[in-house]
């Protein structure tokens, strides 16, 4: 194995530190159990609150819930970008009281509907509730949860309910410590139509998923090397969507490499905007509902860009390169990648053709 962070390093140097395995193992284990629609307790210092996703609630996991602490309220948390859209301030997570006559269907609404018809108002309440709803967006998930502050007997509780534990540190750490484990696993020719020469590498996380490199051509080594950052996109890349460029883009970006003699394409495991493609197909439908891409993730409580292109940084480097010409329409990317020190020795306009299907969605992003 190859670590595409530092590749002189050995294979059991490159292998996550301690503190780096057990944030991996302790997020992990969380969203699993979030998908499971188990509750978890989130440890805050000496604080520790119990929490669980609204997605997958039940009556009888709601039930239970509730009982965690009987003689109090829980409390529903909310993204400020989820918030903004029902009407309050985007400056904070929004909370409010969660009632006993309250139903799954009811919290859901309130939570990721639109237009949602509410009747209650948030609250100020002074803990932090962001680590939580971070935990949801790692796991593909509606960032919406149901909380109890500060409550006492943490383990105990949790022992109980079955719950893991995990520490807010663990779980901001988390995106760093996984691209730490990314290692170069596999790589093998891969003709493309066209007759294109293209060489496909696979990288592969601790926690098991994938990033590609498209290796075009044979760039030369002496010269910045041209790239496509591409995230993946299974309904344009794969079926041909007409609501996105994607497809278009990805083939053209192939091409156009070829012309260029060669360069790679970095196709990012990032559906969706970072947002998954559940999440993706449900701002779909939101959109049909006349709102707008961005509009669409924020009535989801998302933001409007959750990708995050330090992988394409360390994947660059993994190819020996350290200085890139990027197709690109998009400055945050050009951006990013000085941010992780790659140096961009220029642009290369890419534009894909526009229909009727996407035309809205293209003015959207360029806006």
């Amino acid at each position: 194995m190859t670590s595409v962070i530092d590749s002189s390093r050995s294979a059991l140097d490159a292998y996550p530190s301690i503190s780096d395995a057990e944030c991996l193992v302790g997020v992990q284990m969380a969203i699993a159990t979030l998908r499971l629609g188990k509750p978890f307790v989130l440890k805050d210092g000496e604080r520790h609150h119990f929490c669980m996703a609204v997605e997958g609630l039940s009556n009888e996991s709601l039930a239970q819930f509730h009982q965690v602490q009987p003689n109090r309220a829980p409390l529903l948390v909310l993204t400020p970008e989820r918030g903004e859209m029902l009407g309050f301030s985007k400056s904070a997570p929004i909370s409010m009281p969660v009632t006993a006559n309250d139903t799954p269907e009811a919290l859901a609404g309130v939570a990721a509907s639109h237009p949602a018809q509410i009747n209650r108002r948030p609250i100020l309440e002074q803990f932090e509730a962001s680590a939580a709803l971070e935990l949801l967006a790692h796991a593909k998930m509606l960032p919406a949860i149901l909380f109890y502050a500060d409550i006492a007997n943490a383990e105990i509780l949790a022992q109980q309910h079955g719950a893991p534990v995990i520490d807010r540190e663990s779980i901001l750490n988390f995106e760093a410590a996984k691209i730490a484990s990314l290692t170069k696993k596999s790589e093998a020719p891969i003709p493309v139509r066209g007759g294109i020469k293209t060489r496909m590498i696979v990288f592969q996380y601790a926690t098991g998923e994938n990033e590609i490199a498209l290796l075009v051509g044979d760039p030369n080594p002496a010269e910045p090397l041209a790239i496509r950052i591409h995230s993946s996109c299974a309904t344009g890349d794969i079926f041909g969507s007409e609501r996105c460029d994607c497809g278009d883009q990805l083939r053209m970006a192939i091409e156009k490499l070829h012309e260029l003699d060669g360069g790679a394409v970095l196709y990012l495991d990032q559906e969706g905007r970072g947002i998954g493609l559940v999440n993706k197909i449900r701002a779909y439908d939101l959109q049909d509902q006349e709102l707008d891409t961005v509009d669409a993730n924020h009535a989801l409580g998302f933001a409007d860009d959750r990708r995050n292109f330090a992988v394409a940084a360390a994947m660059i480097r993994a190819l020996g390169f350290d200085s890139v010409s990027v197709l690109t329409n998009n400055p945050r990317k050009l951006e990013s990648l000085r941010e992780y020190g790659i140096e961009v020795d220029k642009r290369i306009a890419h534009q894909a053709p526009v229909n009727q299907n996407n035309d809205h969605y293209l003015k959207t992003k360029a806006k």
